[in-house]
């Protein structure tokens, strides 16, 4: 996918924060 995705995914995983992976979730639909 993207390589902004792949980092959003990697802070998700770090943060444990929902509001990065409605971010994540964001890019892969538009």
């Amino acid at each position: 996918m993207f390589a902004s995705a792949e980092l959003f995914w990697k802070l998700f995983m770090l943060t444990g924060n929902i509001d990065v992976y409605l971010v994540y979730k964001e890019l892969l639909t538009n």
